[in-house]
């Protein structure tokens, strides 16, 4: 490339040379991630921008630091994903690359995309901190452990942006074709490495943090599962950090391939973030789903559907025991039972708080009704049968027979 002679056409030459299991470079419709980069980038960046303008208009009448930082860490978001995604024609191997494409417009993209990226990761794993100084604020342990999470995030990132305004963009009186010189960001790769490690680590202390508190609440053992669940999802970060930190060491090794293993690298940083961001909104999702989803026709009808075997077999088992320690009589069956006493109430087919059937025996002689036959004991009633309904709004619950 150092050697090209003057006037040839830049576009039809390789960016660089083919290693030897390559005959010949492929610049017309070689092996791509293209259309990996643009799926999973929109399928991600979607998810992220849904699940905070949910928690934004769920938390809307008592907004919090935490929420303000989640939005503006999503417009960098945003911004970063959109120009991994205008870059995308660059995920080829190097060899499949003109060298026409290395132009100031590039170069300038790339330093944005690092600057956008790097602020993100800070914005992000910042709102997730102030989150649980929301939540566990009471707590002097939790805002200690706070306060050392924030101070180690800052430590992390902020030097990252200088570092890469230093080596990504051009130094004064110098063209942005300069950075194209394959010894001028060396010495940011190590780093880079060094800060995926670093955020790595954070991301497990992120998501240890809360665990022990959860763990001391008094709720049942159902409820802290649910809330362990919510302040779980942090353990998807830990491993999106991970496989971006392994691309980025690729990347390191294999520098005669920088711009696959730089789209490999950019895929992973958008799942990290995304997934930052929505780790973030979780507990604000839970609210939401409670209030506006879990209440809905749709939504009892499918859990309904899944449970109707379990609640089936359950009621069914629960309704035999019942009717041996306590049957009812109606006309046509057996006689009761001589020792028993006859009493009057209401039993659920379906103990779940919908709709359900209830069959009530009504003793028409109160106490002293008996059958003449055999001079057995037995009690003339009749079998009612009504609909139950069950409303519920909030936390408070009534009982409607219909």
């Amino acid at each position: 490339m150092d050697s090209l002679p003057p006037g040839i056409d830049l576009c039809a030459v390789p960016a660089t040379t083919p290693p030897d299991s390559q005959t010949a470079s492929n610049l017309t419709d070689p092996v791509s991630l293209s259309i990996t980069t643009l799926v999973i980038s929109s399928i991600l960046l979607a998810l992220s921008c849904i699940t905070v303008v949910i928690r934004t208009w769920t938390n809307r009448h008592r907004l919090r630091w935490s929420d303000h930082v989640a939005v503006v860490a999503l417009f960098f978001h945003a911004a970063n994903v959109g120009i991994i995604m205008s870059l995308h024609r660059y995920n080829r191997h190097q060899w499949d690359l003109p060298v026409c494409w290395f132009d100031a417009s590039y170069l300038k993209r790339l330093y944005a995309q690092v600057l956008t990226f790097g602020t993100t990761l800070l914005l992000s794993k910042a709102a997730i901190l102030l989150l649980y100084l929301d939540i566990f604020g009471i707590k002097r342990d939790v805002r200690i452990a706070v306060c050392v999470g924030l101070a180690a995030n800052t430590m992390i990132f902020i030097p990252f942006i200088p570092m890469a305004s230093y080596y990504n963009a051009p130094h004064a009186g110098q063209p942005w074709e300069s950075i194209t010189d394959p010894n001028r960001a060396q010495p940011l790769l190590p780093w880079a490495v060094a800060t995926g490690i670093a955020s790595v680590i954070l991301d497990v202390y992120i998501f240890v943090l809360p665990l022990p508190v959860i763990r001391q609440l008094s709720m049942s053992a159902s409820k802290r599962f649910q809330l362990m669940a919510v302040f779980g999802m942090a353990l998807m970060g830990v491993v999106a950090g991970i496989v971006a930190m392994a691309y980025r060491i690729e990347l390191l090794i294999g520098a005669s391939d920088s711009t696959w293993y730089q789209a490999s690298v950019a895929i992973s940083n958008v799942a990290e973030n995304s997934v930052a961001l929505i780790v973030g909104s979780g507990p604000a999702l839970a609210n939401y789903f409670k209030a506006h989803i879990a209440k809905t026709e749709a939504w009892v009808s499918i859990r309904s559907v899944f449970r109707s075997t379990q609640s089936g077999r359950q009621s069914s088992e629960g309704s035999s025991k019942t009717h041996r320690g306590r049957p009812l009589w109606t006309f046509g069956s057996p006689r009761a039972d001589p020792g028993a006493q006859p009493k009057n109430g209401w039993e659920l087919t379906d103990p779940r708080p919908a709709n359900s059937v209830a069959t009530a025996l009504y003793d028409r002689s109160q106490d002293d009704a008996r059958d003449d036959r055999g001079g057995e004991h037995g009690y003339n009633g009749v079998v009612k049968t009504v609909t139950v309904s069950q409303l519920r709004r909030g936390r408070d619950s009534t009982d409607r027979l219909v």
